[in-house]
């Protein structure tokens, strides 16, 4: 029979084995920042790039950063994946399910920028505010995984952009997405 002192090492051996997978998996968050300054400055670029534009011809070409820099942000994010993977052994659930949540949020974006516009079912005036939305949820949601509160912050904060967006002309919504992001 097992005594009561076995089950309370078994139980205090496991629970810091919990610790230290969740220590680990916020440190491997923490190392794939220069993801999160990437798609920052990209966006921050496309956005301003696009406000300058269309100022100088409107309606002409004010999508030309975004079709620029969201493909080359897109494989340059593969390529730190794939040297993140190889640096770390071993996976866990919550970086696991936090790719995910990041995975999903890039196709339901993609969808958003690249259908829509041959498919005609939004309004051209949503896509900053479906895409705040979208990048609040993600954002939201990894700070929840990690048990970040920063990022929490930052989900509502781009969710309030998102509502500014929805009271201003569509002309200023680069700017506030923009804003956002900083």
């Amino acid at each position: 029979m097992e005594n009561v002192g076995d089950r309370e090492t078994d139980a205090l051996r496991m629970l810091a084995a919990a610790k230290e997978m969740i220590a680990r998996t916020k440190h491997s968050v923490v190392d794939r920042s220069a993801s999160f300054f990437l798609w920052g400055a990209l966006v921050f670029v496309a956005c301003v790039a696009s406000y300058l534009l269309e100022l100088k011809d409107p309606g002409r070409d004010i999508w030309l950063p975004w079709a620029i820099l969201m493909p080359l942000g897109g494989v340059v994010s593969v390529m730190l994946m794939i040297r993140n993977r190889r640096r770390a052994h071993v996976e866990t659930y919550a970086e696991h399910t936090y790719d995910g949540v990041w995975l999903a949020t890039g196709i339901a974006a993609a969808i958003i920028v690249i259908g829509n516009p041959a498919l005609h079912y939004f309004p051209p005036r949503a896509t900053y505010v479906l895409i705040s939305i979208l990048a609040g949820i993600a954002v939201y949601s990894s700070g929840h995984i990690m048990d970040f509160v920063i990022f929490k912050l930052g989900g509502l904060a781009w969710w309030c952009g998102a509502v500014v967006m929805m009271m201003l002309p569509v002309k200023y919504h680069p700017l506030i997405m923009a804003a956002v992001v900083i």
